[in-house]
């Protein structure tokens, strides 16, 4: 868990934020251990796999720090925003967002779950940005989506600190976007995306990274913050559970 906001505060904008952003840094920020594909070229570019270094690694499976300036593949984030629950499947969205990064499929009493990731990194002098999206299909259908973004152009946000104004069995869909904006996930239960949260009907989802500032080195973004919230709504709409994950990830 983070320390409390009064010894830690996000870092400003205008501040020069820790290039947390590598394929290297993903299992520190919650995404495990990506699954690096190569395309027989080792020049990177905004839409192509990541340079030669991604392939680099030590005999025990982990990546070696990389100095990369892209990574993943290049996605159409903007069409994140127009998802929708049953709008897309599993053989079309190739067509939407292009090839994945990685993809997985399980099969149980609920129906055949088809997981797909696209991943994107960039970092240059200046700033680092990462994209993640996450697609699931419940027999080819899309039952969930999660989204996470640092670029200034889409970044998602939330304050996680608003979470505790959701009030259980009273408030409904409509009031908690009034409250955390807009959810940057999405999910129907059951869910492997959304598990073990989706206990309800349906679950919303919003995920932010932020540089934490240190009062006792006077420094920003050494550490990253990753903070997660979740919303359950029963059959009516009306809030059954909200959970907020809160966690700062170390210094290298």
């Amino acid at each position: 868990m983070i320390d409390t906001p009064h010894t830690l505060r996000y870092c400003a904008p205008k501040h020069r934020r820790r290039s947390y952003t590598l394929t290297s840094d993903l299992p520190r920020l919650g995404y495990g251990q990506p699954h690096v594909r190569t395309h027989g070229t080792d020049e990177g570019n905004d839409n192509g796999m990541a340079t030669s270094c991604l392939r680099r690694s030590h005999p025990n499976g982990a990546f070696f720090a990389s100095a990369c300036a892209t990574g993943g593949r290049s996605f159409d984030h903007t069409k994140v925003r127009t998802l929708e629950f049953g709008a897309l499947s599993s053989g079309s969205y190739q067509s939407v967002f292009g090839e994945p990064w990685s993809t997985s499929t399980t099969t149980n009493a609920d129906g055949k779950f088809e997981n797909v990731s696209f991943l994107y990194t960039k970092k240059t002098m200046e700033k680092s940005g990462l994209r993640v999206l996450k697609l699931e299909f419940r027999d080819e259908t899309l039952n969930a989506w999660h989204y996470l973004s640092t670029f200034e152009e889409d970044r998602t946000v939330a304050d996680e600190f608003q979470a505790a104004k959701i009030l259980r069995g009273i408030h409904r869909k409509n009031n908690v976007e009034t409250i955390l904006g807009k959810p940057s996930g999405k999910a129907r239960c059951p869910s492997l995306l959304a598990s073990p949260h989706c206990t309800g009907t349906e679950l919303w989802a919003w995920a932010i990274i932020h540089g934490v500032y240190d009062r006792a080195t006077k420094t920003c973004c050494a550490k990253t913050r990753r903070a997660d919230i979740f919303v359950v709504f029963d059959n009516n709409e009306i809030v059954t559970q909200v959970i907020t994950q809160d966690f700062t990830t170390p210094s290298q």
